[in-house]
Parts: structure tokens; C-alpha cells; sequence
């Protein structure tokens, strides 16, 4: 069964950056946002738009996971190694 398309909003690139900031607990400090945004900015000459959007996705999933985990361990309490 085919479905219809429906039209998205057009997004600048400061746009996602905003949005993305979002899913960094250090926001554009973070290194891993710094890191995936540099990836995002080389692979969007090449990537086709469907591509590009699977890879912003994952972004800010990773970005969501990453943020997730350091406020878990600022709180939680640490055991010694050994």
C-alpha cells in the first residue's frame, strides 16, 4: 500500500546545530557533538538526502546516549577498581 509524502519543513544547517545541542549535556562544548558535527558537515557534500537524515538521526541519538550516561554517573555513586 503506497503512502503519501508529506512535505518537511526546510532546515538550515544552524538550525540542526540548535536542534542538536539539544541532546549534548555540554551543548556545542561537548566533544562527541563537536566530533559527529564534523562528520555530519563532511559526509553532507556527499550523502544523499535520506542518507543524510539516517545520519542525523543517529547523531543525535548517539549525542542522547552519551548525555544519558554522564548525568548517570555524576549522580550515581562510584566503587573503588580492584
Amino acid at each position: 500500500m503506497a503512502t503519501q509524502s508529506k512535505a518537511l519543513p526546510h532546515w538550515t544547517w544552524d538550525d540542526l546545530e540548535a536542534a542538536l545541542n539539544g541532546f549534548s549535556p555540554l551543548g556545542p562544548n561537548d566533544p562527541v557533538r563537536a566530533h559527529l558535527m564534523r562528520g555530519l558537515t563532511d559526509d553532507a557534500q556527499r550523502a544523499t538526502p535520506r542518507e543524510l537524515l539516517q545520519q542525523v538521526l543517529s547523531a543525535g541519538w548517539v549525542m542522547a546516549q552519551v548525555g544519558a550516561q554522564s548525568g548517570a554517573s555524576a549522580t550515581a555513586p562510584r566503587h573503588a577498581a580492584g
